[in-house]
């Protein structure tokens, strides 16, 4: 057992007090205490005393490690747990009941990004690139197909990173391209994950409006069943814009831009998306 080493003359004296078990060992013990002088007794006892102070501490600290991790282990736990409960996950999807001026082939299909501008900076008639980290695909309503066609689903920052400046930057853009493409990208997609080799083919004209993340928060900071761990729904309106999807910078680093100078400029109804946050 670890602990202080005793002096070297006690080593001498007592240090073979621990080597013989029962009867043997109480008659040495007793040999031992008559031959030490009152003064050699009162060194021993200081000296054991010195020795036991580190040696309850370290059953202690044993005992507390067989029950509890380690201190810092349990730190970093707490903040990955923090961390991941701090985060937001958010599910939109298109009610067939606030939408009923629009006819399905002229929505579906319907791209959803979670993407960033690269920069504040943008040509005239031209959006800014965005890149973004991921796309989702539906295909209908969300009264007529299950959730894997009819809900994209992304995992956003806290409420108190979405005011920050890196963060407030993301955007959830929606693409429509109608009776455009009907079919292109349903087979590069698993579930409502969509590749990006799909939304090459999308070149074109097309609709597309976004909602940025910044007014999610401004919604959410008053909003207490969020805080709690409850489900909040939210009613979004989003205004589309017709534009010409320039993909070429798809095949770098995942970007891409609209350009409103090739369509002519044609009212679209605004859609209305249901949002669920957890």
């Amino acid at each position: 057992m670890p602990g202080l080493p005793l002096p070297q003359s006690l080593n001498q004296n007592i240090g073979c007090e621990y080597a013989y078990p029962g009867s043997t060992g109480q008659a040495f013990r007793q040999q031992l205490r008559t031959a030490l002088s009152p003064d050699e007794k009162l060194t021993a006892e200081k000296d054991l005393a010195l020795y036991c102070k580190p040696v309850e501490l370290y059953n202690i600290i044993q005992r507390r490690a067989m029950k509890n991790p380690l201190f810092i282990q349990r730190c970093l736990l707490y903040n990955i747990h923090a961390r991941r409960k701090k985060r937001i996950q958010i599910t939109i999807s298109l009610s067939g009941s606030t939408n009923t001026e629009l006819q399905t082939h002229y929505v579906f299909p319907l791209y959803v990004l979670l993407a960033r501008p690269t920069s504040n900076l943008s040509l005239e008639g031209h959006s800014p690139i965005y890149r973004f980290s991921r796309v989702c695909l539906l295909t209908s309503f969300s009264e007529h197909g299950n959730k894997d066609n009819s809900e994209a689903t992304f995992i956003i920052p806290d409420v108190k990173s979405l005011s920050t400046s890196r963060a407030c930057n993301h955007d959830i853009i929606f693409i429509s391209c109608g009776q455009v493409g009907q079919s292109n990208g349903e087979d590069n997609c698993s579930g409502n994950h969509v590749e990006d080799s799909s939304l090459q083919m999308l070149e074109g004209k097309c609709s597309w409006g976004k909602i940025p993340t910044n007014l999610l928060a401004s919604s959410l900071e008053s909003c207490v069943n969020l805080s709690l761990g409850h489900i909040v729904e939210l009613a979004s309106k989003v205004t589309m814009r017709p534009s010409f999807l320039e993909p070429k910078f798809l095949e770098q680093d995942s970007c891409l831009t609209f350009c409103s100078h090739k369509v002519d400029a044609v009212v679209r109804s605004p859609l209305f998306l249901h949002s669920c946050l957890i």
